[in-house]
């Protein structure tokens, strides 16, 4: 019913926004005759999202279908229902990805929709924006998850009139939205009344609240924890296993699960987080059962760190320090490795790459060479391990947040005596969380960066990934699910180079 010309809608995942955005520009195009310009961040998600949610509906509505097959001059009939082109009545509906400023640049559109606005490039915004300029109606969509407090849709939402969904607690009659941190009893694990701590029903008729009238921009905030597929229990697990799996989880619960903005920036280890993990064995320690290590590739120096897998999460650091060969009886990796009998070791693919495919020649299934690559992972996948070139790709910044979140969960064990390795603590306290700018992109992204050296801390970064290798299969299945990665062996291929576990 919200016919405002800009409309702003910051929200929580799976909350049904992209249909209400969809309908809406279906319906302009029917009711309206004028032209819908609807955007994704990406190409792919445009085609995604065209094949599962337009087309279905187009084509089992009666009334859209026969609305959809309306002839143009020129067309001979056919009907318009390309991916990126739908004709409905008198009116187009484009959707396009915000990338493909080739494509966008030359429609003129009368509405606007952007489609998880968050992950636009900041260089597209504007562009899309100026396909209004030939229209009198001038009418402006835009939704997504937040990313960071005062960036991207959060950013333009506080700048609307900041409508929130208010519900009504009976007990005391109090108007409230319903907030994790005010309205969540964590030990009941119910919604309840921020002010008589009765429970209250989050799904009751309720009403938008403005808190900020005076805008003309229509702003909403449409709240995860009204979504009625989500349980407080269910709730409260994502946020407890968020707590104990580093800074990208927590942040993806604010923003995906809650629909808040969040940034962890400034953040680093302490000495004391480092302290608390110290035990009471002393370092090295004499054994070659489940060990496993990460190296760090530096100019003078090879920076490892040896582990001993203690249980299911947990992990010991046995030995660390520092080798100047890869190969050779004294101060080498392949000293290390024979010593503790190594059975997976991540090492830095570059600089040095011929003598590390010499080391993975030398130690074939036990050496896997990393890389920090520039492509998309998430949260729960963000390692993807190769068979065939024996490589591991990893995130960087979700990588680091996961063992920096085993140091502050304690889920990592130093020895007592750690702190006589040189430097040990300190590499992994030197690096600090920030949020910056893609300079090519202009998107919001947060890393890790070095303020001196951290071999260490990428050394037991890679130690980590050795010892959580995954289960037999599981790399067929990487290269599988994700052929644009660029390898895509065939079975026959996998199987000869991995027969032997199988058996």
């Amino acid at each position: 019913m919200d016919q405002s010309p800009n409309i702003v809608i910051t929200k929580s995942a799976q909350m049904g926004i992209s249909e209400r955005l969809i309908s809406e520009a279906v319906w302009l195009c029917d009711q309206r005759n004028v032209v819908a310009l609807y955007t994704f961040p990406a190409q792919t998600q445009l085609q995604d999202f065209v094949q599962a949610r337009i087309d279905p509906v187009l084509n089992a509505s009666e009334y859209l279908r026969s609305r959809s097959s309306g002839q143009e001059a020129g067309d001979r009939g056919q009907r318009l229902m390309k991916i990126g082109l739908k004709r409905i009545g008198n009116g187009f509906l484009y959707l396009r990805g915000s990338t493909n400023e080739k494509q966008i640049i030359t429609i003129d559109a009368d509405c606007i929709f952007l489609d998880e606005r968050d992950r636009f490039s900041e260089d597209s915004v504007p562009y899309i924006e100026k396909r209004l300029l030939a229209s009198s109606m001038k009418w402006q969509r835009a939704a997504s998850t937040p990313t960071f407090p005062m960036k991207g849709i959060h950013a333009v939402y506080m700048e609307s009139d900041q409508k929130e969904w208010q519900v009504e607690c009976k007990a005391c009659g109090l108007w409230q939205e319903i907030d994790f941190f005010k309205n969540i009893d964590f030990e009941r694990k119910i919604a309840m009344c921020s002010s008589c701590k009765q429970e209250i029903d989050r799904f009751a008729d309720g009403k938008w609240v403005a808190k900020n009238p005076e805008s003309k921009i229509s702003g909403y905030r449409v709240n995860g924890l009204y979504n009625p597929m989500s349980t407080i229990p269910d709730i409260l697990k994502k946020y407890e296993q968020a707590n104990t799996s580093g800074f990208s989880a927590i942040q993806q619960f604010f923003n995906q699960d809650l629909g808040l903005p969040y940034e962890a920036s400034g953040q680093r280890l302490t000495a004391q987080e480092l302290e608390n993990c110290k035990g009471i064995y002393l370092y090295p320690v004499n054994t070659t059962v489940d060990c496993y290590a990460g190296a760090d590739v530096g100019v003078k120096y090879i920076h490892m760190v040896v582990v001993h897998k203690a249980g299911v999460d947990k992990y010991k650091v046995i030995w660390a320090g520092t080798v100047k060969n890869f190969t050779g009886p004294y101060s080498s990796i392949e000293q290390v490795m024979e010593k503790y009998n190594i059975k997976t070791l991540v090492i830095d693919k570059k600089p040095e790459t011929s003598k590390v495919k010499e080391l993975i020649e030398k130690y074939p299934k036990r050496v896997f060479a990393a890389t920090y690559p520039s492509m998309q992972f998430s949260v729960t996948e963000f390692m993807l391990w190769d068979d065939i070139d024996f490589e591991v790709r990893l995130d960087r910044t979700i990588s680091l947040d996961y063992t920096i979140s085993d140091i502050q969960n304690r889920k990592i064990e130093f020895p007592r005596n750690i702190e006589s390795v040189e430097g040990f603590f300190d590499q992994l306290m030197s690096s600090i969380r920030v949020t910056e700018k893609n300079p090519k992109t202009g998107v919001e992204n947060s890393r890790w960066v070095e303020k001196g050296d951290d071999h260490y801390l990428h050394a037991l970064n890679y130690a980590r990934a050795a010892q959580t290798r995954g289960a037999t299969g599981k790399a067929l299945l990487d290269y599988l699910r994700k052929p644009e990665q660029g390898f895509t062996p065939s079975l026959v291929h996998w199987l000869r180079v991995n027969g032997q576990k199988l058996e």
